[in-house]
């Protein structure tokens, strides 16, 4: 198996070491067995990513599970991790992430070229990967859904989420007689926090079914929960707006982009670029700069589509740097604010509270007017002027009044964002 080692990977054989000693009283494998799970296994658990072995020796695909997972009911233990990845089998293996037990949703499709088109269905993610076989994996957060299989026109694929797992990065596997790799084309583990949900109203599930999202209920699971990684589909829920996040890739995929993979690669390329240039002409002659090295190039009209498509997000502001972060509201929610006598001062809580709590469907939160005008969270506002558009937020249904406080010292009301 081919091995994936940076000065980052070092630092994390250095925690893994750490662990290892400390919970296992064992030796983290001789450079021989280092592999993905070895080198990549701590960092994705400490960024809350379940994650488990998987592949081997036998296993051509590299997508078996070593570790029977279908039981958990939490994500293994960093001590846990560490131990597995001192062990020479699986820390040569493959990175496997539990979708469910990691809040994630992974839109798995192996259509080649449509990252566009995963975009307009599913909404944007600042994590996506390439497989080795020129497919995509799009890392939502979890609204509940289960695994089951999607197609829209020519685009198929799987939704991984309860019940199911992907193989990560830096995985690989053989191919036509070549070694391949899971590779990051945005983000990494480390953005896990701020995944936004797919977005509201997309097509999911085979034919256009609806997948409606269940919530365990505290301290135990669903009881239609699926077992052994098998999986069901179901309806999910709309969920409330969210912060989205855009990140720039590092750089693009390493070695010779190949048919498959193209369109992805040139729009990962060019959002970087889009940040430098004036206008969108000099980004399609980076465009065309960049084509140069693909194996085949594209065609030129689709080397402009794809700056096309990409200068129209810098225009609109939706094309964000690294570590930066957006708040989006829906227009006719704009339009109710600017129409109202209060919505100035109702829009800037409404933003606030968005960017907060806005990452967690459902979430109850408290507004506690006396506190924010202690610690002027807005400069010279006061409890009245909170009040005011707390109420101006109800009255427009954007936040609603799920129990009312009062009843006794420490009980705040508390509200979720509609």
């Amino acid at each position: 198996m081919e091995l994936f080692m940076s000065s980052e990977v070092l630092e994390y054989d250095r925690v893994a070491q750490d662990l290892a000693n400390r919970y296992n009283s064992v030796e983290i494998p001789q450079k021989q067995s280092f592999g993905p799970f070895y080198s990549m296994a701590v960092r994705a658990a400490s960024h809350g990513f379940a994650v488990i072995p998987c592949g081997g020796a036998d296993d051509p695909s590299g997508k078996r599970p070593l570790i029977k997972w279908g039981n958990f009911k939490s994500q293994p233990g960093m001590e846990v991790v560490a131990g597995w990845a001192a062990r020479p089998a699986f820390g040569a293996a493959n990175l496997g992430i539990i979708t469910g037990l990691s809040g994630v949703t992974v839109v798995d499709c192996d259509t080649p070229g449509c990252l566009f088109k995963l975009y307009e269905l599913f909404g944007e993610t600042p994590i996506v990967v390439t497989t080795p076989s020129g497919g995509l994996h799009l890392y939502f957060r979890s609204s509940g859904e289960r695994c089951g299989p999607f197609r829209v026109g020519d685009i198929k694929g799987d939704f991984k989420g309860h019940g199911g797992f992907v193989v990560g990065p830096p995985s690989g596997r053989i191919l036509a007689g070549q070694q391949r790799a899971y590779r990051f084309l945005e983000g990494d583990w480390s953005l896990r926090e701020i995944l936004p949900p797919i977005r509201p109203g997309a097509p999911l599930g085979e034919h256009g079914a609806r997948i409606i999202a269940f919530r365990p209920r505290s301290g135990g699971t669903h009881k239609d929960s699926p077992q052994d990684g098998q999986c069901a589909e179901i309806k999910r829920q709309r969920t409330p707006q969210r912060t989205q996040v855009e990140r720039m890739p590092d750089q693009p995929p390493a070695g010779r982009v190949v048919d498959g993979a193209r369109n992805q690669s040139l729009f990962a390329a060019l959002r970087r670029e889009a940040l430098t240039v004036s206008d969108e002409e000099a980004l399609v002659r980076k465009a065309v700069a960049i084509n140069e090295t693909y194996d085949p190039p594209l065609d030129l009209a689709e080397v402009r589509k794809v700056a096309a498509s990409v200068w129209r997000y810098k225009s609109e502001g939706r094309l964000l740097g690294a570590g930066e972060q957006a708040i989006i509201t829906r227009a006719e929610t704009f339009d109710a604010l600017r129409a109202h006598p209060g919505g100035a001062d109702a829009l800037m809580l409404l933003l606030r509270l968005q960017f907060s709590h806005g990452a967690e469907p459902g979430k109850r939160f408290a507004i506690a007017p006396k506190a924010m005008e202690r610690d002027a969270m807005f400069k010279k506002w006061t409890v009245r002027r909170y009040r005011k558009a707390i109420a101006t937020l109800k009255e427009l249904k954007l936040i609603r009044q799920v129990h009312k406080g009062g009843k006794r010292k420490g009980d705040p009301h508390l509200y979720v964002l509609d």
